[in-house]
């Protein structure tokens, strides 16, 4: 049976891909995309190794071949929630935006969707907007965890329902008491509330489950400071 150059490399690129060595699947890739640049699987795997390699930045260009090109629903939307998130990460706050609103435009709507937006949209400063997004999240599943958590920390932090913040706060922490994003809300809305030494002991637990996130050193370090001047 004969099988295309593209074909070969694609499974050659897989092999390496499997066995966990990146480079000499990318460089499989790169010969399938010599014959065919514009190749939707090619270009995707090549986006998704990338992203294995941590360099967010460089698998945004396969992943856009991939979400003008194809004709496939399911893979567009999905792929353009990919991008979404990967801009979300990289800091690019407001083209997350533009790509998780491509997707609810196509009619692919989802609570991780909504609740991303409202999260991306407290980000930008545009809090009634968050607020909205997430609630429209909850209102899809009222047990999305995630979504009762951002909603929370809007409130908290935002300081328009401390109180009622908390209530949805600590019920997302209940559902998984050992998240660090959902340990920083708990602590972070005790700050807001006066209560220091509460608030350093849910903000110490999530610095110490992720101790790289910057926004959770960022709470620790104002609640440092509050601390040092209580003393």
């Amino acid at each position: 049976m004969n099988i295309s150059p593209v074909e070969k490399y694609l499974v050659q690129a897989k092999s390496y891909f499997d066995k966990g060595d990146f480079e000499k699947a990318i460089k499989n890739i790169n010969k399938a995309l010599f014959f065919e640049k514009d190749n939707e699987r090619a270009n995707y795997f090549k986006g998704l190794i990338y992203i294995k390699q941590r360099k967010y930045k460089e698998s945004l260009e396969p992943l856009k071949i991939v979400s003008e090109k194809t004709k496939d629903f399911l893979i567009k939307n999905q792929v353009n929630l990919l991008i979404g998130y990967i801009y979300d990460y990289i800091g690019n706050t407001f083209k997350a935006i533009e790509y998780f609103q491509k997707v609810l435009k196509a009619g692919f709507e989802s609570t991780q969707t909504y609740n991303a937006l409202g999260a991306l949209y407290y980000k930008a400063g545009e809090v009634k907007k968050a607020i909205s997004y997430t609630k429209k999240a909850l209102s899809i599943n009222k047990n999305n965890f995630n979504a009762m958590n951002t909603l929370g920390y809007i409130l908290v932090d935002s300081e328009i329902n401390i109180d009622l913040g908390i209530k949805l706060i600590k019920r997302s922490l209940e559902n998984d008491i050992n998240n660090p994003a959902r340990l920083d809300s708990m602590g972070w809305a005790y700050y807001k509330k006066g209560e220091y030494n509460l608030a350093y002991t849910f903000l110490k637990k999530a610095y110490d489950l992720m101790p790289d996130d910057p926004t959770i050193n960022e709470h620790l370090q104002k609640l440092s400071k509050k601390l040092s001047l209580s003393r």
